[in-house]
């Protein structure tokens, strides 16, 4: 899927669920571990969506380089 797809109920539930089986199947856990997995999964991107928006809605390579060095230049700190 492009990155400016719609996303329809059943678009999102197949790569929900495909997600899910990815997760239970690599670490060979429990259905309500897998759930709590992607669920953490779905709440850190709503984050990062919400508070840390990019102006394509993508965080690039750059971004992610530019933002470890500023975590890490604050945690040399402490």
């Amino acid at each position: 899927m492009a990155k400016n797809d719609i996303y329809t109920k059943k678009n999102l539930s197949s790569i929900l669920w495909n997600c899910y089986n990815i997760i239970r199947g690599n670490d060979k856990l429990s259905p309500e571990v897998a759930f709590d997995e992607i669920s953490k999964v779905l709440f850190l991107k709503i984050c990062q969506e919400r508070y840390y928006p990019s102006a394509d809605g993508v965080c690039g390579d750059d971004e992610y380089k530019s933002e470890k060095k500023e975590y890490e230049a604050t945690t040399s700190q402490v």
